[in-house]
């Protein structure tokens, strides 16, 4: 930003005019959001809190699974040992064009199951859909008051179900929860994952939740209102979790989180598996974006009446946090990352022309461009690293994980962050379909509770 002050404005040669609008187009994103550096500060010291629960709300569950029998009977169990009514939960299972004995396997533990066999329409919006829609023949969906929409591979904490509950009889609508990482130690990505994960609760989800302003979901691990789908599932997009949260925030709902609640799901493992789904997350997410703009800066523009909005009596926020809300979202769903990678390229490429063109050698130029990239990619692997120490620090009795590899998998996690601006330029360009994420890790929620007693000394 200095730099701004320190130009010769008199005489500016090429490269100082590409350096300056370099400089502003950076200082004008810093600028729009430096409220995310009030949430990373903030997310550290404050903490999302319910009062007990008044009453015994009945719950769903939504489960959308294809092929997943090695590890949806876990999450099953897990249900099943809530501390929480068992006549209050029913679980429900959408079997998505399985080729195994998925469908059996739930059936034997209780569920409800409906089997779907479509090869066109393929995705978890579409499996949702088709339950949602039976659930409604059969059983009417105001039959429960709630639903909880899961994967197959997670798991839930004991309390799970009884802390959502006293975020959602607090009069919230959409609670999501506390998403931790079962095969955390298997290596540096699953790793990766999971601190992705705990800075989005410290720096995100926290700071939203106690700003009143509104959080994302994330796929999994989030409850529901009736109300909301009393007409069912209609987010069909590769990242209904997306879009679902767009429409839901556009329609006057708030999703608040639940620090307390606590699940675990499993992370992919290999190079080839988290490239595909980062690369489907930054699709959908541009798909979520490029659909709901229009919608979003109405909303942000336009004066809402607070009539109307007590009226509807869905959120508590009053005009300022509704309206930063839309601010918000639009920033979580603006392609930043893509934005300032194509930038970055444009502004080196243009550095090395003026270099050239001003007879500077070619091996000297490629050599000063190769420095600079070389600074740039330093500069955000320190940013990154240090962002994350923080949140390793609160979240440490939470992550599963011998000590010792705590903290050598943190030396890798800004690597894992770096490659946000590449794969966004990749599913810019490239068709993207939903496709079935394999999930192997057997562990159930007995064992979680014995590591967290090993290497944390916790007990639940």
């Amino acid at each position: 930003m200095l730099d701004l002050f320190t130009y010769d404005y008199a005489n500016l040669s090429a490269a100082d005019i590409i350096n300056f609008i370099n400089t502003v187009i950076t200082a004008l994103f810093g600028l729009f959001l430096l409220y995310r550096t009030v949430y990373m500060i903030a997310g550290l010291f404050l903490r999302v809190k319910y009062p007990e629960a008044k009453n015994e709300h009945t719950y769903a569950f939504l489960i959308a699974a294809r092929n997943e029998s090695k590890v949806i009977g876990n999450l099953i169990e897990s249900i099943l040992k809530q501390n929480y009514p068992a006549d209050k939960l029913t679980v429900f299972v959408v079997a998505d064009n399985c080729t195994d004995d998925t469908a059996e396997v739930c059936r034997q533990l209780g569920c409800i199951v409906y089997e779907r066999f479509n090869d066109r329409q393929i995705g978890k919006g579409y499996a949702l859909k088709f339950l949602t829609e039976n659930i409604k023949k059969d059983y009417g969906m105001l039959a429960f008051d709630g639903y909880f929409i899961f994967d197959a591979d997670n798991l839930l904490a004991h309390d799970y179900v009884y802390e959502m509950n006293k975020a959602f009889d607090n009069g919230n609508k959409i609670v999501t929860s506390y998403r931790n990482v079962k095969n955390f130690d298997t290596n540096i990505i699953s790793a990766s994952y999971g601190y992705h994960q705990y800075r989005n609760t410290r720096t995100l989800h926290i700071p939203r939740s106690k700003f009143n302003f509104s959080c994302m979901v994330t796929g999994t691990g989030y409850l529901v209102a009736s109300e909301i789908l009393k007409d069912g599932w209609r987010w069909e997009l590769i990242t209904e979790d997306n879009e679902f949260t767009a429409d839901s925030v556009l329609n006057g709902y708030q999703v608040v989180f639940c620090q307390d609640a606590e699940f675990f799901d499993e992370q992919p493992t290999d190079v080839k598996t988290m490239w595909r789904q980062r690369v489907r997350w930054s699709k959908g997410i541009l798909l979520t974006f490029v659909s709901h703009i229009g919608k979003i800066f109405k909303n942000f523009l336009t004066p809402e009446s607070s009539n109307r909005r007590r009226a509807e009596g869905r959120t508590g926020q009053n005009v300022f946090q509704r309206k930063f809300t839309y601010y918000d979202l639009f920033w979580q769903l603006f392609p930043t990352a893509l934005i300032l990678f194509v930038w970055q390229i444009m502004y080196y490429s243009a550095i090395l022309t003026v270099s050239v063109v001003t007879d500077t050698p070619v091996g000297t130029a490629f050599a000063n461009l190769g420095i600079a990239v070389a600074k740039s990619v330093i500069q955000l692997y320190i940013v990154t690293f240090i962002q994350v120490i923080p949140v390793v620090i609160c979240e440490w009795k939470r992550i599963v994980c011998h000590p010792a590899k705590k903290i050598l998998y943190m030396f890798a996690f800004p690597l894992f962050d770096l490659l946000n601006m590449p794969i966004t330029l990749v599913a810019l360009f490239t068709k993207v379909e939903w496709k079935p994420i394999p999930h192997n890790d057997s562990t159930d929620i007995d064992k979680i509770d014995r590591l967290n007693e090993k290497y944390n000394k916790k007990e639940r």
